[in-house]
């Protein structure tokens, strides 16, 4: 349990370290908007000014180039945050993925005691029984999930004809887990930069 409880608070950490830095993105996008809004309202109406007041000039000028310098620092700082997001939610996926794989862990040790078990049980029963049949026949481990219930029907007496024996939706399960986090580990891979909070969540 320490182990899971680890892992789903470094997802919870690198979910809010995603969430944090796309409020910083949109932040710093809503300001270059807004100061692009106000530039093109100055430059809308700077001649007229000018004209009415030439006096106004230098200041309007200086408005102009301030709002200039906000609009470049909006934008250079929202770009870097979208880095640093990028880098976060890459660190998010890595720990997705660790964790579906503990998982996918879990339950394929727990398809193959299963499996150890209903051994055992088989050879019981041919012990009790030579004439008895029985026979296991498992999905080959390398195509588990196209697996169909009818490959296991030869397991007479141990289940009922049309039943999916446990630990066939267990392999299947850790399958597709396991699919999954290779999904996250992909897109996560060739992400060369993340924020040191993020590094902190990966490792």
């Amino acid at each position: 349990m320490g182990i899971v409880s680890n892992l789903l608070k470094k997802i919870q950490g690198a979910e809010s370290e995603v969430d944090r830095l796309a409020g910083v993105v949109a932040q710093w996008e809503a300001e270059g908007a807004a100061k692009r809004a106000e530039l093109a309202d100055l430059e809308s109406r700077i001649g007229d000014e000018v004209l009415a007041d030439e006096s106004a000039a230098d200041r309007l000028t200086e408005a102009a180039t301030r709002l200039r310098s906000r609009i470049e620092l909006a934008d250079r700082t929202a770009s870097a945050a979208g880095r640093h997001l990028q880098g976060a939610r890459a660190a998010l996926a890595v720990a997705q993925a660790v964790e579906k794989r503990e998982r996918a862990g879990r339950l394929r040790a727990r398809a193959e005691e299963h499996e150890a078990k209903v051994d055992a049980l088989a050879e019981q029963l041919r012990a009790l029984d030579p004439t008895a049949s029985v026979n296991l026949r498992r999905p080959d481990p390398d195509d588990r999930r196209k697996a169909r219930a009818d490959s296991v029907l030869g397991i007479v007496s141990i289940y009922n004809a049309g039943d999916r024996p446990p630990f066939i939706q267990w392999h299947h399960d850790a399958d597709v887990l396991l699919e999954e986090a290779e999904a996250l580990e992909q897109s996560a891979a060739g992400v060369e930069r993340a924020t040191p909070a993020a590094r902190q969540l990966i490792h």
